[in-house]
């Protein structure tokens, strides 16, 4: 009988740690998946990883990944370089997929510092940073016309009207020669300027202030530079843009001043009043004694200005592109003064494995028409 019992208690705890142990196993589960982008392109090496543990996975070429053991609670945590970090409850789940999305970093945080980017909040030397969208609201046919009033402390000056007048950015103040221009650096590259740049091309404009950035670029550096990046291409994204603007530019004041019979009126009167002046002469027509020229209404107008831009980026799984044309026509506003650009460019990148190739190309020819007006003065004697 002892036996007998002895046999049953067996089977029952037998029974009892099989049931144990076949509850320990559901509480676990394989989790299988795929993640892709936006664009609903597979992304390889995404993090996969069961939130606070160091169990995890990286998703293959195709964007699979597999989970062994997960608990049926846990999270998954989904991660990866550009994108923004997912965390995913489980719940009893086998098959989860992913969509991530792309981080888009404010230009407010995030700057351009010659040798890499750095949070702004970080910086501790004086920079002014303004985006693509700031330069390209003002219709201008030079890249740093568009900054004028963004950059505060930054002096930014045209020289004179004339339609393609060059633009001075005074960062510093005189230098120790008299020099005033900043060092102008275009994706990485030295330039002289940025009157060959056409707006639509720029993705951020940084301008090194005090001394700090010689540590980068030495010498030249010393009235500030000013740092350039322009659009590249997005992977798994084709993107053609065309846009057009149309604008008047208008004479900012129109000086008061006196037709022919108030300035003969007025010439006389100091004439009679000082016998050693003369009096002015007559008019050659005596038949219109008020016949009159408005010299400002005769060379000055109201100036049309126009562009047009047009741009295909994309890319693919190890290389990206950006292409673009434009062309700018500003008329002056003084008459037969006029301003013509031409831009392309061509952005690449190729990076698989140890090789990592970029290009940046950009091709601009300018012509101007200038109306040059020899003015011979004489201030007569009762003037």
């Amino acid at each position: 009988m002892n036996e007998y019992l002895l046999t049953i208690r067996n089977i029952v705890t037998l029974w009892l740690l099989c049931l144990g142990t076949s509850s320990l196993w559901a509480q676990t589960l394989e989790v299988k998946g795929r993640v892709t982008d936006d664009s609903n392109q597979p992304l390889m090496g995404v993090s996969v990883v069961v939130k606070g543990t160091t169990q995890g996975v990286s998703t293959d070429m195709e964007g699979n990944y597999t989970l062994a053991n997960v608990p049926r609670g846990a999270t998954l945590e989904i991660s990866y370089i550009g994108m923004i970090t997912q965390n995913i409850a489980v719940n009893g789940r086998s098959l989860i997929n992913v969509q991530m999305k792309d981080e888009n970093q404010q230009l407010d945080e995030v700057v351009v510092v010659g040798y890499g980017t750095q949070k702004k909040s970080s910086m501790t030397a004086a920079v002014s940073s303004v985006s693509a969208k700031e330069v390209q609201k003002q219709v201008t046919a030079n890249v740093a016309s568009a900054l004028q009033g963004r950059t505060p402390g930054v002096e930014i000056l045209q020289r004179g009207g004339i339609a393609g007048a060059e633009v001075n950015i005074v960062v510093r103040g005189a230098g120790s020669f008299g020099a005033t221009a900043p060092l102008y650096v275009i994706d990485g590259a030295i330039a002289d300027g940025l009157d060959a740049l056409n707006p639509s091309d720029i993705e951020s404009i940084e301008i090194l202030k005090d001394g700090s950035a010689a540590a980068i670029y030495g010498s030249r550096a010393a009235n500030g530079v000013v740092l350039v990046t322009t659009k590249n291409g997005k992977s798994g994204k084709t993107i053609v843009e065309v846009d057009a603007s149309y604008s008047y530019q208008t004479p900012s004041k129109m000086l008061d001043m006196m037709n022919a019979e108030q300035w003969r009126t007025f010439a006389n009167q100091v004439a009679d009043n000082s016998p050693a002046y003369n009096r002015a002469p007559q008019n050659v027509n005596p038949t219109d004694p008020n016949r009159s020229t408005d010299w400002q209404d005769l060379y000055y107008r109201n100036a049309p200005m126009s562009s047009f831009n047009a741009s295909v980026s994309g890319g693919g799984e190890n290389s990206t592109f950006n292409t673009s044309l434009g062309y700018v026509k500003q008329e002056g506003i003084i008459i037969k003064s006029e301003y013509d650009k031409y831009n392309a460019r061509i952005n690449s990148t190729f990076k698989k494995g140890i090789v990592s190739i970029q290009e940046n190309l950009g091709i601009s020819t300018a012509k101007k028409y200038r109306l040059l007006v020899y003015v011979r003065l004489k201030f007569l004697p009762y003037l």
